[in-house]
């Protein structure tokens, strides 16, 4: 298997040990990656959904990052892939994607992350994830494939509905329940612990709500393991 991009996250995941991830909001400068190392966590996560990061500081955050061994990634504000492609060439090592339901969604959010033949990922060839390393270009984007994790969020009763035909497509790394949204799809929104949620689901949605909590919290469950590519 060709060495991956660094991406320690990936990593554990593969490994089956615990990755503690914080989610940037409010921070701006390129000191809260130490701030994330000090306390212990292995990721970040710029938050460009729900706050309003630019993608300068976005970049700027990840190649932070990536200098002292934390993990980067973007939660991108839509499914429109130059947000995905964007962020990953400015540094992130991985693309959390909010909102799918179908598996044709998590399709188009690979062909966006990943270079051929995975997927259409343009190249833009030296950059900050591989520390601007001149290497040969086949094996540039083998190497970026490899090390990039692709995350998507399920937030609805369709997404939870196909949540493994989403999770069987080639290049998704791992599903993410987005709690707020999705007990709010329910109509009994907040209410994230597993059995209220429970009464609102049955068959398929039930199943995926507990694998969910066996993988994480109630507040943000990761629910399929990461495949080491």
């Amino acid at each position: 298997m060709a060495e991956d991009a660094g991406n320690s996250m990936k990593q554990r995941l593969a490994a089956g040990e615990l990755v503690l991830c914080m989610n940037l909001r409010l921070a701006r400068t390129v000191d809260i990656a130490m701030v994330a190392k000090a306390g212990g966590y292995d990721a970040l996560y710029v938050d460009m959904q729900h706050a309003p990061y630019s993608i300068e500081t976005t970049s700027t955050i990840c190649a932070a990052a990536l200098g002292i061994g934390i993990t980067p990634l973007v939660r991108v504000p839509s499914h429109d892939g130059h947000w995905m492609s964007r962020v990953l060439d400015g540094g992130a090592q991985g693309v959390i994607v909010p909102d799918l339901e179908s598996r044709a969604q998590g399709e188009a959010v690979v062909r966006h992350c990943r270079f051929p033949p995975v997927g259409r990922r343009s190249v833009m060839g030296l950059g900050p994830a591989l520390g601007y390393r001149a290497l040969p270009l086949g094996e540039f984007n083998t190497r970026l494939n490899s090390g990039t994790a692709v995350i998507v969020m399920l937030e609805t009763a369709a997404g939870i509905d196909n949540a493994e035909a989403i999770a069987a497509v080639p290049g998704i790394d791992v599903l993410l329940i987005g709690s707020g949204d999705l007990t709010t799809n329910y109509g009994i929104p907040g209410q994230v612990d597993i059995l209220g949620c429970a009464k609102h689901m049955s068959g398929p949605r039930r199943r995926a709500a507990f694998t969910a909590r066996c993988w994480g919290s109630a507040a943000s469950a990761i629910m399929s393991r990461c495949r080491a590519s």
